[in-house]
């Protein structure tokens, strides 16, 4: 039986192709002929909601309008019409409360939304911190009062 080839069924239902390289008993060692794909985990330590909240991104080099498309209590997704060039940048967040917090972009990317930077809140202070927690608690109650909408619309209403 070794050197055989056999297709192996992962618990997620993944297919990776083996060649049989031992027997031993009732166990076989199997080499995988190509990695099966690892499941992306989640970085995110805390949770984001959807937003639409405009604001502005200023950084050494430039000063210009964007838009906030998601919100967590660490940082936001911010659409911008151009790469502001710094790593560290000044958010004036439009809202509820006009709120300024520094942030550093941790990624971008170009999607069909436009570019995105993902940045992550540099807190100065707890009242700042404070805030952006307001931000995020209003923001989750709406979030969940779409998706409950939603929800109604599909199944129709809860029955007792």
């Amino acid at each position: 039986m070794p050197g055989a080839e056999v297709t192996v069924r992962l618990p997620d239902g993944r297919e990776v192709r083996a060649r049989v390289a031992a027997v031993s008993g009732d166990r076989l060692e199997l080499l995988a002929e190509e990695p099966a794909p690892r499941p992306r985990h989640s970085r995110r330590r805390v949770p984001r909601y959807p937003v639409a909240l405009p604001c502005t991104v200023s950084s050494a080099r430039q000063e210009q309008d964007g838009d906030l498309i998601d919100l967590s209590e660490l940082g936001a997704a911010v659409r911008v019409d151009e790469d502001p060039g710094d790593e560290v940048v000044t958010l004036s967040i439009a809202g509820p409360e006009r709120l300024t917090v520094t942030a550093t972009v941790v990624a971008r990317e170009e999607t069909l939304l436009g570019r995105i930077l993902h940045c992550r809140f540099e807190f100065g202070d707890e009242e700042t911190r404070a805030r952006i927690g307001r931000m995020v608690m209003l923001s989750r109650g709406r979030f969940r009062e779409r998706q409950a909408g939603l929800a109604r619309r599909r199944l129709g209403p809860a029955s007792a």
